[in-house]
């Protein structure tokens, strides 16, 4: 290539779109893409092509600059590695004969003809991996998921004249993602899912509908790529990263409504027997939401993980028969649900089938109160959803649970968990993707009330809200 293309005509000539077609520039992605300043910042809606806009670039940076250290930088490796597959795909294109050496062990190392090396890496714990980095070009996808500590690791990872290009997604908390899109040191870009050209009106309302209005933080977050309300983390990074343990008996399972006509439930859920009692947890789902089951070892007051099953449109009557399976391989301890309108229906039928059931499974309220503890012989009692979610803090701050370190959708639901307060002074919590998190609330409470002292026997424990 005798001259050096643009950005936009580089990837017009090596990239395709998903119909096979050269990939165009769409009118708002064309002067960031082709942005030769050194700090950049994108703040985004979901589905805009800013992943693209790093392939793009890094490939680009790579392909005319010798001798150079490139680094994209994520907080997760499920950030990070369907990002590097894309660009060891690309790459292996524009360069035939497989003159790009790959090393995906034990981080992302592309090795090009002329020299530069694209490293791909997440930040690990406190930004532990981007020691000893000095690199030329730093691109940063899902910035807002962050830690302070992992920048400060990775700021200093930059060389002196070098760049470093932002990309990332608001969801409120007023972080360092949200101060980088407050400086003028950095050029600006600003992209609302609305400039997809795909985003229709039945998408904005499908999207509304689903988030709770227009003016729902996650509606401003994901479509509207603005930062909304201010917002804080639920739990806390640093201590979530210390819970996680290695577990190598740690089950998760995956159930869709096709998989159960063709199999049994034997083959679906090879669960072995297990010795050791569980306590389960349930947030039930069916056309939109999914469902989240989980089981939670005791051991001497210390939550271990045992299982996950995720089930997506299974409806209500396979859902009792996935417990009643449980039932048959597990020894159950108790059993909290989420009394939506899901969980209050299965919670009937079972019990209706048989009414052992009714000992083992508490109906949670996430509306409702519940009792905590007794001061003169009267009832003291918070808010449910919010006396769950301390279950589960406090256990993280003292070290008496233990995270699966395998299961990365749990740890994504609980590092976005955020909340607010209300005007009303209420405290708020993000909705969407925590339906893991309210299973494991279910099993903390559950467990909670099967273990307080015995004069809570007298109150049932969960009180519906105005009584």
């Amino acid at each position: 290539m005798d001259k050096k293309l643009s950005r936009a005509s580089f990837a017009g000539r090596f990239f395709r779109d998903r119909q096979g077609n050269p990939w165009k520039t769409r009118d708002y992605q064309r002067k960031s893409l082709n942005s030769r300043q050194k700090r950049k910042v994108l703040r985004c809606g979901r589905d805009v092509g800013k992943t693209s806009e790093i392939e793009i670039v890094a490939l680009h940076t790579a392909y005319y600059n010798d001798n150079k250290e490139l680094l994209i930088a994520a907080p997760r490796e499920n950030h990070l590695l369907p990002l590097m597959e894309r660009i060891v795909d690309r790459a292996q294109q524009i360069y035939p004969e497989k003159q790009v050496k790959v090393k995906r062990s034990p981080s992302y190392r592309l090795t090009f003809p002329n020299g530069t090396v694209l490293w791909g890496r997440i930040a690990g714990h406190r930004g532990v991996n981007f020691q000893g980095m000095h690199a030329d070009f730093v691109w940063v996808d899902e910035a807002q998921e962050f830690s302070n500590a992992a920048w400060s690791e990775l700021l200093p990872a930059i060389k002196g004249k070098g760049s470093l290009w932002i990309y990332g997604v608001p969801n409120g908390v007023r972080n360092q993602f949200y101060n980088f899109t407050q400086m003028d040191l950095f050029q600006q870009f600003h992209w609302p899912a609305t400039l997809n050209p795909d985003f229709s009106e039945e998408r904005r309302q499908e999207m509304a509908a689903l988030y709770g209005g227009e003016n729902s933080p996650e509606y401003l977050h994901f479509i509207l790529g603005e930062h909304g309300r201010p917002r804080l983390g639920v739990f806390d990074f640093d201590l979530y990263q210390t819970s996680k343990k290695d577990f190598a008996n740690y089950l998760l399972f995956k159930i869709t409504a096709n998989d159960l006509p063709l199999h049994h439930l034997e083959d679906l859920l090879p669960f072995p027997r297990l010795s050791t009692p569980v306590y389960l947890g349930a947030d039930l789902g069916y056309a939109s939401d999914p469902t989240e089951i989980v089981g939670w070892h005791i051991d001497k007051g210390m939550m271990n993980p045992a299982f996950r099953i995720h089930l997506e449109n299974v409806p209500y009557n396979l859902q009792i028969r996935i417990f009643e399976y449980l039932r048959q391989q597990i020894n159950i301890l108790g059993i909290g649900i989420d009394l939506g309108g899901n969980g209050l229906g299965v919670m009937h039928q079972l019990i209706e089938k048989d009414p052992e059931w009714e000992r083992l499974i508490s109906g949670i309220n996430f509306g409702g109160w519940v009792t905590v503890s007794y001061s003169s012989d009267r009832p003291c009692r918070e808010p449910a959803k919010k006396f769950m979610t301390t279950l589960l803090e406090r256990r993280l701050q003292s070290g008496a649970i233990n995270m699966p370190a395998s299961d990365r959708e749990r740890e994504d639901q609980y590092i976005n968990h955020t909340f607010q307060v209300s005007e009303q002074g209420r405290i708020v919590y993000s909705k969407g993707n925590d339906h893991i998190i309210d299973a494991d609330r279910c099993a903390a409470l559950c467990f909670n009330q099967n273990n307080l002292e015995s004069d809570l026997d007298k109150d049932p424990g969960i009180i519906i809200q105005g009584c």
